[in-house]
Formats: structure tokens, C-alpha cells, sequence
């Protein structure tokens, strides 16, 4: 199993203001898993055609589990709103 994967498989629940929601679309785990590794990858390089790289490659991810969430609760307006809260840690919202 690849790092990321494993990394993946681990991300079961995130916390945010004192609330934990569980991340069971394995679709959003590895986004936010590579959401993160991109945002370690920034902090240290000093390429400005590096950084935007990484900037839109994690815009993209975002947009894409805004969409994936979207769908997921679609039918359920009170959990759409939470899973917004919870997920606007990660900058998806």
C-alpha cells in the first residue's frame, strides 16, 4: 500500500471546533491527505512556479470534495451544513 493510502486509511474523523465528524467518502480522505501533503510541500519550497503549482492543485482537490460532499448530502440540508463547518478546516468551504 502506498504512503498516501495508508495515510488515507488512517484519516477516519476530523475535529474543528471542539466537533469530530467522521470522513467516510475514502474519495475525500485522500483528498485532504494529499491537500495536506501539498501544504507541507509549500511551506518549503521557494520556487514561485512551484508554489502556484501547488496552490492549484489544491484548489482543485478542494473544489472536487466540495462536490463530492455536495452529492454525498445532497438530500440532508442539516448534515450539508455540518459537514461544511467541520470541512472549512481544511479550506473546502
Amino acid at each position: 500500500m502506498k504512503t498516501r493510502e495508508r495515510q488515507s486509511a488512517s484519516l477516519s474523523e476530523i475535529s474543528w471546533a471542539g466537533r469530530t465528524m467522521q470522513v467516510k467518502n475514502e474519495q475525500v480522505r485522500t483528498l485532504l491527505v494529499n491537500i495536506e501533503h501539498n501544504a507541507a510541500q509549500l511551506a518549503e519550497t521557494t520556487s514561485d512556479e512551484h508554489k502556484l503549482s501547488l496552490y492549484e492543485s489544491m484548489m482543485k482537490a478542494l473544489v472536487e470534495a466540495q462536490l463530492i460532499l455536495r452529492d454525498e448530502y445532497k438530500d440532508d440540508a442539516v448534515s450539508f451544513s455540518h459537514a461544511v463547518c467541520l470541512y472549512s478546516e481544511f479550506g473546502i468551504w
